[in-house]
């Protein structure tokens, strides 16, 4: 609708033109504001051609005219464009058009969405800016910034956030429901964990000052719990999703989505059970299950207590595909595990099936995908469809995935018994020759293998590899030796 709106917009604009009409520069803002509406964001290439004939015809933008061009760059498809946005905001200067808080919320709405993260440092710059110019604060700079904090390269810088919201309230300003989920959400995107009791007291403090909790408010508190350590915040996870519908909020996807990885790093092994559950409550809700979705249930089967549930977790990607949810790189790397970890070694022949629907899809393959695969190989408890398996490996290479030292070390113990282990010797330096230095397990899985030569022909070879162990400090000089 919006859509018809501007191009209609636009059409006016030329009509009332060809009638002679000379546009003044609100005409200008008016129109460029309506393009940076555009749904999907993909309108802001016209914005910026609107913004340069303006120029061209002798009119000087004002403030109104760069606010509304910048806003149309953050809000642009395929990703912020806040390297334009800067150079608009270095052009104001240069015009002598005086930038307004407005114009700041908007910059760092850019550089909070930068690629990444990767602009957090240049968001609080312009912090910095907007005081040294004595400039106005209203909440919702404060609310970009801590969400530029909370989605910063390297992880949350949750101690700013905190700094941010501490001088938000310091200088009378009041927090909103929106200063709260970007602080929230802040807490669980910290490297290496997440400050769930921290989201817990914010969320608390939400309530006694009357501020709105809505579904991000329990979504983005309940992906806090799922990075517990350990995973034993998951019943307290499940206690909130409660409150959340006793409250009369609705959850939707991301909740369901955020609670079902809680299930997942569960304490002692996946809620597989329960993370089936909530699949079908979803559904009698009409909420429609995306990738994340089955993504994660699938990680679940794999994290299973006493198991992988490989058998359910090829279901749900059966009604994936059924429902039209189209899987990807993760999708197919978790079934991998998850077959892996099944009991048996009778999974491999329906993974290469899996590889070639993969394949067939066109999804990208990476080295995950064929350590996986690789890892599975590996516990089969014969040596047969070895063959299979390094025509398997060939592949990866063609592929121009570098294979990892497990992978090869995966391939050498396969190669016991026989004359394989000449392949294990070349599979053994190509490794060297990739830069990839052999461990303990590598030399271990060759030297077995030629222990194993057809006649223990190569009885000397295994005493050379031994003496390489020591020398690199992985068998002590004296003593006896234990292979894996």
């Amino acid at each position: 609708m919006f859509y018809d709106k501007w191009k209609r917009a636009l059409d006016f604009f030329e009509e009332m033109q060809e009638r002679g009409a000379k546009p003044s520069v609100t005409t200008y803002n008016l129109l460029i504001s309506m393009v940076a509406g555009a749904e999907g964001g993909y309108a802001w290439e016209t914005a910026r051609g609107l913004f340069d004939e303006m120029k061209q015809r002798g009119l000087k933008p004002n403030t109104a005219t760069f606010n509304a061009l910048i806003g149309a760059l953050g809000k642009a498809g395929g990703g912020s464009k806040w390297e334009t946005a800067l150079e608009l905001f270095d052009q104001m200067e240069e015009m002598a058009v005086e930038p307004d808080t407005a114009t700041y919320c908007l910059v760092m709405k850019t550089l909070r969405k930068a690629e990444g993260g990767s602009e957090w440092e240049r968001a609080l710059g312009h912090f910095d800016g907007m005081k040294d110019r004595r400039m106005s604060f209203s909440t919702s700079v404060y609310d970009e910034m801590i969400g530029a904090m909370g989605s910063a390269k390297g992880g949350s810088k949750w101690e700013i956030a905190m700094g941010l919201f501490d001088e938000l309230k310091e200088n009378g300003l009041e927090p909103t429901t929106r200063t709260y989920n970007a602080l929230i959400s802040a807490m669980e995107k910290i490297e290496g964990g997440s400050r769930w009791d921290i989201a817990l007291e914010l969320f608390e403090e939400m309530r006694e000052r009357g501020v709105e909790r809505n579904v991000a408010s329990y979504s983005s508190l309940i992906s806090t719990l799922e990075k517990a350590p350990g995973g034993r915040e998951w019943r307290r996870a499940l206690r909130l999703f409660d409150d959340m519908k006793r409250e009369g909020v609705e959850p939707d996807t991301i909740t369901y989505n955020a609670l079902i990885s809680v299930m997942e790093k569960a304490e002692g092994g996946s809620q597989w059970e329960i993370a089936l559950l909530l699949l079908e409550e979803m559904k009698e809700k009409g909420l429609a299950p995306d990738t994340t979705t089955y993504n994660s249930l699938i990680s679940v089967m794999e994290k299973a207590e006493g198991g992988s549930q490989w058998e359910v977790a090829l279901g749900l990607f059966e009604e994936m595909k059924e429902r039209g949810v189209e899987p990807d790189t993760i999708t197919f790397n978790s079934l991998f595990s998850t077959m892996e970890k099944a009991k048996g070694d009778s999974h491999w022949r329906t993974a290469l099936g899996l590889f070639d629907q993969m394949k067939g899809k066109g999804v990208e393959r990476g080295t995950l995908t064929y350590n996986a695969l690789g890892r599975m190989f590996g516990v089969m408890e014969n040596g047969g469809e070895w063959e299979a398996t390094l025509a398997f490996f060939d592949q990866m290479k063609e592929q121009d995935v570098d294979p990892s030292r497990g992978t090869y070390s995966v391939q050498m113990k396969k190669g016991e018994g026989g004359s394989k282990w000449r392949i294990a010797m070349r599979l053994f330096h190509e490794m060297k020759e990739r830069g990839l230095e052999p461990d303990r397990i590598t030399f271990s899985a060759l030297i077995l293998a030629m222990e194993k030569a057809g006649g223990g022909s190569e009885w000397e070879r295994p005493l050379e590899l031994i003496e390489e162990m020591r020398s690199k400090g992985l068998l002590p000089r004296d003593g006896k030796h234990e292979l894996e």
